[in-house]
């Protein structure tokens, strides 16, 4: 993979926006999945959290909006069929801390403003939501619930908002709450040293449903368009108060809807939608049956609102789904946003290792401090981890051939030549040893020390670990991970040596997490071995760029041996 280039702002926003996306992607499926109440305000908790703890370590003006954008964005990957609506509150929300750090700057007091009001805004978008999806009739019906409780309390029909502030008074206490501990997360992290035990393993693909996959199915934007449209002509079509007219249309766009994208159903399959719209038209017909409207016009303005509500959901599903479409990204980078593409590339090859730190839920609950203090951890890694990766050198040659065709014993005539060179050559080779002219195993040989120790055997053994036909001396897996991990910090001015890269490493074990460490945390030039028909799949494991591959069926050794130093020197 070629590292495109990107500013820091941006590679920040990245890590930010993708670590956020991580919680709403994996914790808001596990929540939405339990029905646990107030799922999108402990979502939110934990965005600001997210923005205040980190916010005091990258102070980067404008590294909000960016992070929330890559996350909206991101978020469209999620399960869930319904994203539009967390897209534009997750927005909004790294907005409002935008703004209130760029008033304020980054001081306590703008981060307990931007999270009350980031929170708040969850209250507002429900609000908003309610009148958009079932109309102003919506309105009325608040005001003739709440003239009711007042009639049945005995108090005076006047001020109709005291619920809903008492409820923003809670939402504006858990953002300050949510912005409280983010400052004292991000307090505690900027007294601790940074732990260089923590690695990613972002080149191994986690197995997470619908992570890795691209989008499925065509997309166009004509289709897009049209929903859009249909949208606002049933929307429109209410206006006219006929009822006939109004589910007639409301049927036959739903219908087109339902056949043409199957899975916008899935809200309908919800029985928390089915109780609302039950709940909203009892309550129509007896609060405004009661208040001497027309017999019938409770009903009708019930069922209005129902309808609404269906075209309201669905389409919003629908246009969700239509702006998974890549052209959308690409009209990104032609308005301007150049710079965004790259980033959200960088944020959804870091995701799957990002989710597979994530602390459980179990430790989020009980530690909750320490899971924050991770995740700023996490995000110090990955800068860590782009920054090295922007910026790095790193030359891999890869020598392969058949197996049992000698790949080895080619490497170990060109070793002598190298160190001739003056070149420092590091790491180890596997050789086979027999007995009575038997192939009975492997020896792992430290080029630096010239110490042997026991790898592989053909036969098991007490302690032994089976792979596939062979049996594995963890003894000698231990030995060379200890060679490659001692080698992490070297320079580019050496070459560390690798044999060989096998199918034990493409399972994720032998030396696959200190090659993760040396492609993403060092600049060593390395030589690895090879089997032909594994070059391709070790490649794109650890998306190495432009590596050199020797065939030793087609190279002698002396121009093998001028090829790596000229590669190296």
């Amino acid at each position: 993979m070629v590292i495109k280039r990107i500013n820091n702002i941006w590679l920040k926003a990245s890590i930010l926006g993708c670590l956020w996306a991580s919680s709403e992607i994996v914790l808001g499926s596990f929540l939405h999945n339990l029905r646990i109440p107030f799922s999108g305000n402990i979502l939110t908790a934990i965005g600001i959290i997210l923005m205040v703890s980190i916010g005091q370590v990258w102070t980067d003006r404008g590294l909000f909006w960016r992070a929330g954008l890559i996350c909206a964005l991101m978020k469209s990957i999620s399960p869930s069929a319904i994203i539009f609506g967390p897209m534009i509150a997750i927005y909004t929300e790294s907005l409002i801390m935008e703004a209130s750090t760029f008033m304020f700057r980054k001081s306590a007091l703008s981060f307990l403003i931007g999270g009350a009001l980031a929170m708040s805004w969850n209250l507002i978008q429900m609000l908003v939501g309610y009148v958009i999806i079932y109309g102003s009739n919506v309105i009325h019906l608040y005001q003739k619930l709440s003239d009711y409780f007042h009639h049945q309390l005995g108090m005076a029909s006047g001020n109709n908002w005291w619920p809903i502030i008492i409820i923003a008074i809670f939402y504006l206490l858990a953002g300050l709450i949510a912005s409280g501990i983010g400052l004292y997360v991000g307090r505690r992290t900027l007294k601790t040293k940074l732990s260089e035990k923590e690695t990613f393993e972002n080149n191994l693909i986690q197995n997470i449903p619908g992570i890795n996959k691209k989008p499925e199915g065509k997309f166009s934007l004509i289709l897009l368009a049209c929903n859009i449209m249909l949208i606002v002509a049933a929307l429109t079509v209410f206006n006219f108060n006929n009822i006939l007219l109004s589910s007639i249309v409301v049927l036959l766009v739903a219908a087109f809807w339902i056949l043409k994208y199957p899975k916008v159903l899935r809200p309908l399959k919800r029985p928390g939608f089915w109780i609302f719209l039950l709940v909203t038209t009892i309550l129509s017909v007896l609060l405004f049956n009661s208040f001497a409207i027309s017999k019938y016009e409770g009903w009708i303005i019930g069922a209005e609102m129902n309808l609404r509500a269906v075209i309201m959901i669905l389409g919003f599903a629908v246009i969700g789904r239509e702006l998974r479409n890549p052209e959308i990204s690409k009209w990104f980078s032609r308005a301007g946003f150049n710079q965004l593409p790259v980033a959200l590339e960088l944020a959804f090859e870091s995701l799957p290792a990002v989710i597979a730190h994530m602390p459980g839920w179990k430790e989020i609950t009980h530690k909750p401090i320490s899971s924050f203090n991770n995740y700023i951890h996490i995000a110090e890694l990955q800068l860590k981890e782009q920054e090295i990766r922007r910026h790095n050198h790193q030359k891999i040659i890869i020598i392969t051939g058949e197996q049992s065709e000698g790949k080895t014993s080619f490497l170990e005539k060109i070793i002598p030549m190298l160190k001739q060179s003056g070149l420092g050559i590091y790491g180890f080779i596997a050789k086979a040893y027999f007995e009575n002219g038997i192939k009975c195993g492997y020896m792992l040989h430290d080029i630096y020390s010239g110490s042997k120790t026991n790898i592989i055997q053909t036969e098991d053994f007490p302690g032994a670990i089976k792979f596939r036909r062979f049996f594995f001396n963890t003894e000698g897996i231990d030995k060379g991970r200890a060679i490659l991990d001692s080698e992490i910090d070297f320079d580019a001015d050496n070459i560390l040596i690798i044999d060989e890269i096998g199918p034990l490493e493409l399972d994720g074990g032998g030396w696959a997490e200190s090659i993760n460490k040396l492609t993403t945390l060092s600049q060593y030039n390395m030589i690895w071995i090879v089997r032909k028909k594994l070059v391709e799949v070790v490649i794109k494991k650890w998306n190495l760029t432009d590596p050199i591959v020797i065939d030793i069926s087609k190279k002698s050794v002396e121009s093998a041996n001028e090829l790596i130093k000229e590669t190296f020197s």
